[in-house]
C-alpha cells in the first residue's frame, strides 16, 4: 500500500519536472504527507522509526499533521486556480 502511494507522489512529481504546473508537486507532497500519516496512525511508524524513543512521536505527529493540512490548502489553491 506504501509502496503504492510512493510510486504515485514520485510519478506526479515527473509531471512537475515536465510540465511545470505547481499543483503537480503539492499534490506529490499531499501524498508523501499522507504516507507518513497513515503509518503512525496505523502503528506502523511507531515499530520502526520510534521504537527507541516513542516519545518523539507525538511530535512528529504534530509536525504531520501541520504538513498534511499546509500541502492540501496549498494543492488546492494551485489546482483550483485560486491565486489568479
Amino acid at each position: 500500500f506504501y509502496g503504492g502511494l510512493f510510486i504515485l507522489a514520485i510519478y506526479h512529481l515527473m509531471f512537475f519536472f515536465q510540465l511545470k504546473e505547481s499543483f503537480y508537486f503539492w499534490y506529490a507532497i499531499f501524498i508523501l504527507f499522507q504516507i507518513f500519516y497513515l503509518s503512525m496512525r496505523d502503528g506502523m511508524a511507531l515499530t520502526l522509526f520510534f521504537s527507541e524513543k516513542p516519545s518523539l512521536f507525538n511530535d512528529f505527529y504534530r509536525w504531520i499533521m501541520l504538513g498534511l493540512s499546509t500541502s492540501t490548502l496549498f494543492y488546492a489553491q494551485y489546482f483550483l486556480g485560486l491565486q489568479k
